[in-house]
């Protein structure tokens, strides 16, 4: 008798449970269960986080192929690029092409995807003129600190950005080819300037006498990057001298382990 209970299932639902779950396929699964045996179990793997995994796998190999295709193809040495013996067709796609492929060498771009934002691509010029130069890097800084402050400020992505620094200035008559906007660019630097300001009030918080310090936490659910739910631990400084958010770093679980060791990874971080 004991050996025939053994996988039966030690009940400890609610009276309601049948009642009180909404959702009918998880009505379903506690019948299965509550059946002899225990049918119904969760299974070891999940299905569906597998096959979005697998799916991005895929996407990440075949831009990676993609992108050892263009760093493999033999590039021009003189800079002119012929194109007399290709129609008006070849012409654009061969010449778009070249530029991609010299800018990820120059370092322009620096991976595959951001190939696809060079939007202001120079016109293909008339049939008779069959020379076509390849235009030269932008040098020119246009994000400053305080550009960078605003834009995280106003929540403005990269892409936005691209086209915001684009528009303002073609409106005061200035040649964006000379000014460095490409997206991937911005992006780095916009995390310098988010570092820079980190290390900033670091330093600033660490200068000030402090005696007794006392920490702070709360958890809480916030949504991540790509909308899902996920734990967020607030942790902060309290003193005579000042009080200090030290961070709100996400935590697997809610468990008094994980809070103990993400307080303790701030704090030392501080």
């Amino acid at each position: 008798m004991f050996l025939e209970k053994i996988n039966d299932l030690f009940d400890i639902a609610h009276q309601n449970a049948l009642e009180l779950i909404k959702i009918e396929e998880d009505r379903l699964f506690l019948n299965k269960q509550r059946e002899k045996g225990r049918p119904g179990s969760m299974l070891g793997v999940d299905r569906k986080l597998s096959r979005i995994e697998k799916r991005k796998f895929t996407r990440e190999e075949e831009i990676n192929t993609r992108r050892e295709k263009y760093l493999n193809t033999p590039s021009t040495s003189t800079g002119i690029i012929h194109y007399s013996d290709f129609d008006e067709c070849d012409i654009h796609v061969k010449l778009n092409e070249e530029k991609n492929i010299q800018n990820i060498r120059d370092g322009i771009i620096d991976d595959f995807e951001s190939v696809m934002e060079f939007e202001n691509e120079e016109k293909i010029p008339n049939s008779e003129v069959d020379t076509v130069v390849i235009p030269k890097r932008a040098r020119k800084e246009i994000l400053t600190p305080r550009l960078a402050a605003v834009l995280d400020k106003c929540k403005i992505s990269e892409r936005d950005t691209v086209h915001l620094l684009t528009a303002f200035l073609d409106a005061v008559s200035l040649d964006s080819a000379d000014y460095i906007t490409n997206r991937t660019s911005i992006r780095k630097a916009r995390d310098d300037y988010r570092r820079t300001y980190y290390e900033k009030v670091r330093k600033n918080y660490l200068s000030i006498e402090k005696d007794v310090v006392t920490i702070h936490w709360d958890t809480k659910l916030l949504s991540n990057i790509i909308g899902q739910k996920v734990d967020r631990l607030a942790v902060i400084a309290t003193s005579h001298a000042v009080d200090k958010l030290l961070g709100v770093p996400e935590i697997p679980a809610g468990t008094g382990l994980e809070i103990c060791s993400a307080i303790y990874e701030v704090i030392d971080s501080w």
